[in-house]
């Protein structure tokens, strides 16, 4: 009889169901353990060890290579990609635009009491668009 052997830990359920179709997709038996325990209490993940993924001692190395590992080393294969596609890391810049913010929270305050009389609609344009104008150039340092 063959035991099971386990060979891969995930955290992420797409991730884990990705690996468990690329091994089956292989020709190899699987088992995801902890996937209906987390499917329910997802914030017990790191508690509960991840989802582990088994397969027969017998399929060890055929389920690896599946997913692309050795097993020698046990790291992923990196995927071969030309140089010209990739860009330098100080060559990559990312623009975060917080604009909407202001508006965002201004069309939708839960927080600010909001009453019938015309005097709220001032409290809001003179304390609520100033406090998030503020907010919004913080977070864009």
């Amino acid at each position: 009889m063959t035991r099971l052997v386990e060979i891969a830990t995930f955290y992420d359920p797409e991730e884990a169901l990705c690996a468990q179709g690329a091994v089956r997709a292989g020709g190899c038996f699987s088992f995801l353990q902890n996937q209906y325990h987390l499917g329910t209490a997802p914030s017990l993940r790191v508690a509960l060890g991840g989802y582990r993924l088994f397969v027969l001692e017998d399929d060890e190395e055929r389920a690896l290579l599946s997913l692309g590992k050795s097993l020698n080393d046990g790291s992923a294969a990196a995927p071969e990609t030309p140089q010209e596609a990739t860009a330098p890391a100080d060559q990559i810049r990312v623009r975060k635009n917080w604009l909407w913010l202001p508006v965002a929270l201004t069309a939708s305050v839960p927080f600010v009491p909001t009453y019938k009389n015309s005097g709220s609609l001032l409290f809001q344009l003179i304390v609520s668009i100033p406090f998030y104008l503020i907010i919004a150039f913080a977070l864009m340092q």
